[in-house]
């Protein structure tokens, strides 16, 4: 189990202390799929601890409705590329969520609930794919990237948007 680098969970039924005691050996893991979580699965104990050199994360309809730092401290993670947290029930971005995932490339917010974005909320200087699609936004404003920002692909469709500034 040291050496495992990919591990796929999808659709199943964790115990959180005992999974993730198992799960701390495994220090050389990049790719991490714990999509269609069905219980309330308490992923503080997963990251928030630096012991993964996690490149792809994977929570696609994981109950979650909140990524606080203290529960999801994803710059624990410097070499984290494709981030999917769609299928949730997120309602806000804060300016420090992303703010030190200088790699990310994929991120994934689609089918949520966010209904606002903090200025600024998007530091990441490499991430080209950003889905914000069928979320509760009224809004969306170039104001929500850093300066610098190079994005090339952004959707934002199935929103309630009644302004719109990308300019």
């Amino acid at each position: 189990m040291k050496n495992l680098t990919i591990l796929n969970l999808e659709k199943t039924h964790l115990n959180n202390y005992i999974f993730y005691l198992q799960l701390k050996k495994c220090t050389r893991l990049q790719y991490l799929n714990l999509n269609h979580q069905i219980k309330n699965f308490n992923f503080k104990y997963f990251f928030t601890t630096n012991s993964f050199d996690l490149r792809e994360i994977y929570l696609k309809n994981a109950n979650i409705n909140s990524i606080e730092p203290e529960y999801f401290n994803f710059s624990l993670f410097p070499r984290l590329t494709d981030l999917d947290l769609s299928q949730n029930r997120i309602g806000i971005i804060k300016e420090y969520y992303f703010s030190q995932n200088f790699l990310i490339i994929q991120l994934n917010l689609s089918f949520n609930e966010i209904k606002f974005i903090e200025n600024n909320s998007f530091n990441l200087f490499s991430t080209n794919f950003i889905d914000l699609s069928f979320n509760l936004l009224t809004e969306f404003s170039r104001s929500y990237f850093t300066r610098g920002f190079v994005l090339s692909f952004l959707k934002i469709n199935n929103n309630r948007l009644n302004n719109c500034s990308l300019v």
